[in-house]
């Protein structure tokens, strides 16, 4: 279960990242 846990967090901080790059892209 570390390895699903892992995982998860690893894509929520993926999509963390590109909401955060979609936002800037928005924005300018």
């Amino acid at each position: 279960t570390a390895d699903k846990d892992s995982a998860k967090t690893f894509v929520q901080e993926t999509l963390k990242d590109t909401w955060e790059s979609a936002d800037e892209w928005f924005v300018h």
